[in-house]
């Protein structure tokens, strides 16, 4: 099953928390850098998979990675204004 890919994801994205609380700062560089890391992370273990599967060989198989990780940038660029909206709200909550 897909059991060990939800775990490593689990495991993936308390490790891009703990990175952006306590080494980055809450800034569009630093939420950029993390996502970056993230999915630069999530795509080298498929890519990983797919060689030791052997699904594909390895250009062919960056030939998907590479693309997916830039798009997804994309929107992560697209979603910081929200993000940092609901941290400034959070933020203020928390400090009363």
């Amino acid at each position: 099953g897909h059991g060990g890919f939800t775990l490593g994801l689990c495991l993936l994205c308390c490790a891009a928390g703990a990175l952006s609380q306590y080494v980055l700062r809450p800034n569009f560089g630093g939420c950029v850098l993390c996502a970056g890391l993230t999915l630069a992370a999530i795509d080298a273990g498929r890519v990983f998979l797919g060689l030791f599967t052997r699904l594909a060989p390895l250009p062919s198989l960056l030939r998907v990675a590479v693309p997916e990780v830039l798009w997804s940038l994309c929107f992560v660029c697209l979603l910081w204004p929200w993000f940092s909206w609901v941290r400034r709200r959070i933020v203020k909550k928390l400090r009363l």
